[in-house]
């Protein structure tokens, strides 16, 4: 998993304003308060090495998606996008 080591205020507020819509509209009873922004590598059984710091990517965004996806099951279904303005 590659995650930052500092939360980024834009992306938390998104996070806050996406999970407060969602409950509005009831969707939103199995969404976790706590959100860490991250890249998962792998699922696997065995214990994780520790971690090592790596140099800072920067990762242009343009658009989001809205994702389903069962547990377990390895796909996604898109089921919607939109483009970020800017």
């Amino acid at each position: 998993m590659l995650r930052s080591a500092q939360g980024s205020p834009a992306l938390q507020a998104l996070w806050e304003q996406l999970r407060r819509e969602l409950s509005l509209v009831r969707l939103g009873g199995r969404i976790e308060r706590s959100f860490t922004p991250h890249v998962t590598l792998a699922y696997g059984q065995q214990d994780l090495a520790a971690p090592v710091a790596v140099a800072p990517v920067a990762w242009p965004v343009d658009r989001v998606l809205l994702l389903h996806s069962e547990v377990g099951a390895g796909d996604y279904e898109v089921l919607g996008s939109w483009r970020l303005p800017g």
